[in-house]
């Protein structure tokens, strides 16, 4: 769950290229310094929030890289996002940073898309989604659910009660772990 400010996991219009650095700098560089398996069966991504669309994108656009996929509370509808804020609101200048300054998103930027186009890949991630059902972004998550049950995923949903903050996330990455790890050595 690395740290990548505010970029949606993207290579920027206006900025650094993290999709580039999540997908093939950060894994290198931890293959290359620790001892661990260079094998995408023992390799997994998970994200909180604005994380959550990140680790989805990258899962999505390398499904033979990774073995799940956590989102946490995610934004999965990045064009319902971009679309509907404003244009004086903050985060529109960001959305704009991310994705030029018309907010063009192209079709790897669509979660929907992704999940579509790759549907018959012959490896696609185990995805492990999670929302507090209070949380804004709670509708999206089930949307996004159902549509993955609709193609060939292995999909698994939590919600449960709570709001897009920590004691919600403490809870979800025990149990996507549980998901992921359960009788497994670690």
């Amino acid at each position: 769950m690395p740290e990548v400010n505010r970029s949606f996991y993207s290579n920027m219009k206006y900025g650094l290229d993290y999709q580039t650095y999540i997908s093939e700098e950060l894994p290198d560089l931890f293959e290359s310094m620790f001892h661990i398996s260079t094998n995408s069966k023992d390799r997994y991504i998970a994200g909180m929030s604005m994380g959550g669309y990140g680790a989805l994108k990258t899962a999505l656009l390398h499904p033979d890289r990774y073995a799940g996929c956590g989102a946490i509370s995610a934004v999965t509808d990045i064009l319902k996002h971009v679309s509907e804020t404003p244009e004086n609101h903050p985060k529109k200048q960001e959305f704009q940073g991310i994705f030029g300054e018309h907010c063009d998103l192209a079709p790897e930027d669509d979660i929907f898309f992704l999940a579509s186009r790759d549907a018959d890949a012959p490896s696609r991630p185990d995805i492990f989604i999670a929302c507090g059902k209070e949380d804004h972004l709670y509708l999206e998550s089930v949307r996004l659910h159902q549509h993955l049950q609709s193609l060939p995923y292995k999909v698994t949903f939590e919600g449960w009660s709570g709001v897009h903050d920590w004691k919600l996330w403490d809870e979800a990455v025990k149990r996507m772990l549980e998901h992921f790890f359960a009788g497994s050595v670690i």
